[in-house]
């Protein structure tokens, strides 16, 4: 990868100021090490950092599991699924979905970027993550659902990106009307491992669309 798109990942991973263990009753934040085996399977290239950071949660169905199930991780593999937000985005740009913070920090790496609107539903992940971004001008985080929070009249912004986790509903509907809602609000918007089939189909406001030029 090009150095500058290395940096803008690096500058997305958890700092240790994000500290590991149980909040909230239902999640915990564990460091991990990467077998060797599995490395190149986590994009890690040779040289590259060896630990990878990841958000756990606890659910009906992964009570008797050891960590529950994996939300979110700071391995290289996962963190180039948000370069299109991290290489397109300016201004003024709506994260819906804190979990690690990845995509947040990744974007006040990004000059062009003003303002950050962050809209969390779960109250525990705003105080344990989010006090890092707590004074950051740059930054807003709102306590709420993004399906259904009444944003104030005028609320715009020139970029979206949406990376929630879904316990009941599959995670692909989710993003689709999370795509619908704001598109009164927001001139591009993009989602986390968008299925192929819903960028193909849907107009060419949306991030990482592939575009099919005229016959």
């Amino acid at each position: 990868m090009p150095n500058g798109t290395a940096e803008l990942l690096s500058a997305c991973r958890v700092p240790d100021s994000v500290h590991s263990g149980n909040f909230g009753g239902v999640w915990e934040i564990r460091r991990h090490e990467v077998p060797v085996q599995l490395r190149r399977f986590a994009g890690m290239e040779d040289g590259e950092q060896r630990r990878f950071t990841a958000l756990h949660r606890w659910t009906a169905e992964t009570l008797s599991d050891q960590w529950g199930e994996i939300v979110m991780e700071d391995t290289p593999r996962e963190l180039r699924r948000h370069l299109p937000i991290l290489l397109a985005a300016e201004r003024r740009v709506l994260v819906s979905g804190l979990g690690l913070g990845c995509v947040v920090r990744g974007l006040l790496a990004v000059r062009r970027v003003t303002h950050i609107d962050v809209i969390e539903i779960d109250a525990s992940i705003l105080a344990h993550v989010g006090k890092e971004f707590i004074g950051n001008p740059r930054i807003a985080l709102h306590h709420g659902d993004a399906l259904t929070v009444a944003w104030p009249g005028g609320s715009h912004w020139e970029f979206a990106w949406h990376d929630v986790w879904s316990e009941e509903r599959h995670l692909a509907v989710v993003h689709a009307e999370l795509l619908a809602r704001y598109s009164q609000w927001c001139d591009r918007q993009g989602a986390w491992q968008l299925p192929r089939a819903v960028r193909d189909k849907w107009p060419r406001g949306l991030l990482g669309a592939r575009r099919r030029t005229a016959a």
